[in-house]
C-alpha cells in the first residue's frame, strides 16, 4: 500500500529462489505512493545485471529527502504513467554499481524511461520538479517510451552537464521524446545537444506552443517553452506593414 518513509531502508540482496541468484535483488514500487521524508535514507547496495529497479505504473514517489541521500546500485527504470516528484535537491543516485553509469550523484545518474512496466503503450512516465535539480541524462530503450517534465515555481533542471554522461541516449531514442507542458523560460538547460536534437527530442503537447532553444556562452541551451500564438504588438506590425504595403501598390496603380 501506500508508504510513508522518514528513517532508512538498506537492501543488500541474498533473497535464494531455485530459478534467482542470490544477488537477484530488485527495489521496486508498484501503483502506489511513497514518500521519502526529509529524514529518509534508501541504499539499494547490490547491482544485478538481470533485476531491475524500477517504477511500475500508476506509482506515484515522492522525495523530500537530502542530496544524495536515496541511492540505487542498479539504473532506476521509471514506467509509464509512473509519476516521480522531485521536492528537493538532488536526492536520488541511480546506476551507482552499475558498469554502464557508475553514478556518485543525480548529477551523473541516469533515469531509463521505459514503457513495459505498464500494460499501456505510449503512456508518458512523468518526472514533477519542484526545486534545483540536476540529472546525467535519460535513456531510452523500450519503443515508443516518452517522459513528461513538468516544472512547479520554484523547480529547474539542469541535464547533462557532467561529460561522463550523455543527456539523451538508449537504442529507442529516435522515436522517443520527451514532453514539455507548460510555457517555460530558463528553467531547462541542456548540455551536449546542438538545437537541431533539441528540436527533435523536445516537443510540446499543445500546438499553441513550440519549442524555443537558446543558445548560452558556454555552449549550452535553455530549452524553452513559448506561445505560438503572436503577441498583440507582434500582430500590430504586421498588420501596419500589411498596410503600408497595401498602400504603395495602389500608388503604384
Amino acid at each position: 500500500g501506500n508508504a510513508d518513509i522518514d528513517g532508512s531502508i538498506l537492501i543488500v540482496g541474498g533473497r535464494t529462489h531455485p530459478t534467482a541468484l542470490a544477488d537477484q535483488y530488485a527495489f521496486a514500487i508498484q501503483g502506489y505512493t511513497t514518500t521519502f521524508g526529509a529524514n529518509a535514507t534508501l541504499d539499494q547496495q547490490t547491482y544485478s545485471s538481470v533485476m531491475d529497479s524500477y517504477f511500475a505504473k500508476g506509482s506515484r514517489v515522492v522525495s523530500n529527502s537530502a542530496k544524495g541521500a536515496l541511492k540505487l546500485a542498479n539504473i532506476l527504470k521509471i514506467g509509464g504513467s509512473a509519476r516521480l516528484v522531485l521536492n528537493t535537491t538532488d536526492a536520488w543516485i541511480s546506476g551507482y554499481a552499475s558498469e554502464a553509469c557508475g553514478a556518485t550523484s543525480q548529477a551523473t545518474s541516469v533515469f531509463a524511461i521505459v514503457d513495459h512496466y505498464d500494460e499501456t503503450a505510449s503512456t508518458l512516465a512523468v518526472i514533477e520538479i519542484n526545486a534545483e535539480n540536476n540529472i546525467g541524462g535519460f535513456l531510452f530503450d523500450a519503443a515508443d517510451s516518452r517522459l513528461k517534465l513538468h516544472f512547479g515555481e520554484d523547480g529547474s533542471l539542469v541535464l547533462g552537464e557532467s561529460e561522463s554522461v550523455q543527456s539523451l541516449s538508449g537504442s529507442a531514442l529516435d522515436s522517443a521524446s520527451i514532453v514539455l507542458s507548460s510555457e517555460l523560460t530558463n528553467k531547462l538547460r541542456v548540455y551536449d545537444l546542438t538545437e537541431e536534437e533539441i528540436n527533435k527530442y523536445f516537443t510540446t503537447d499543445s500546438s499553441d506552443l513550440i519549442i524555443e532553444a537558446v543558445k548560452q556562452a558556454d555552449g549550452s541551451y535553455f530549452v524553452n517553452v513559448v506561445s505560438n500564438v503572436p503577441e498583440p504588438a507582434t500582430c500590430a506590425a504586421i498588420l501596419g506593414g500589411l498596410a503600408i504595403a497595401f498602400a504603395l501598390i495602389r500608388r503604384r496603380r
